[in-house]
């Protein structure tokens, strides 16, 4: 009769684990509906018309989806010198202002990729991605340690490329019109 128990304690544990892990009730499953959303993300920034708004948006997705601690993203500023905090989400207040020739934005200039725990940088603790426009680093975004104490898997790195890609589009766009509506301003101006 024990013997009996057993092998069906046994059986429904079995069960339950496998319903767990492989049937979209475990954590894989968290792990692609999360990826997943990153991905929806990527694409769907690119129909934001305000910069403050993709900028928010994309450090509170960066947080709740990839489980960081803290995210920032970051622009670059008028004179071309420095980069500016332009918005975050976590406990952490990152640097409010980058300089140009911080050794992760340098990285970044020269390799245009990611840049992971780079000595020497304000970012040595965290995943730094470039927002490329026109072949300039315009901004960053940063992804500071996970709270769960792992790192990046590389499906995750590919979505928060995918992601910097989009914010980098759509930040471009917004400034395309931003100058396009100068322009009519002022062609407006020299009409009258």
């Amino acid at each position: 009769m024990r013997r009996v128990a057993f092998a069906a304690i046994f059986l429904v544990a079995g069960w339950m684990l496998y319903v767990f892990l492989f049937t979209g009730l475990g954590p894989a499953a968290w792990g692609i509906e999360n990826e997943m959303a990153m991905r929806d993300f990527a694409r769907q920034v690119l129909f934001i018309t305000e910069a403050r708004t993709i900028g928010d948006r994309t450090v509170e997705t960066v947080c709740e989806r990839t489980t960081a601690a803290w995210s920032a993203m970051y622009m670059r500023d008028d004179a071309g010198k420095h980069y500016a905090l332009g918005a975050h989400c976590g406990d952490y207040v990152p640097p409010l202002s980058v300089s140009e020739n911080d050794a992760a934005i340098v990285a970044m200039r020269t390799d245009h990729g990611i840049v992971e725990q780079l000595k020497g940088s304000a970012f040595d603790e965290a995943l730094v991605l470039p927002l490329f426009a026109r072949g300039r680093v315009m901004g960053f975004l940063v992804c500071g340690p996970k709270s769960v104490n792992e790192s990046y898997a590389p499906d995750e790195r590919d979505a928060l490329s995918q992601i910097a890609r989009g914010v980098a589009a759509a930040f471009d766009s917004v400034r395309l019109a931003e100058l396009e509506d100068e322009n009519r301003a002022l062609r407006a101006q020299l009409a009258r």
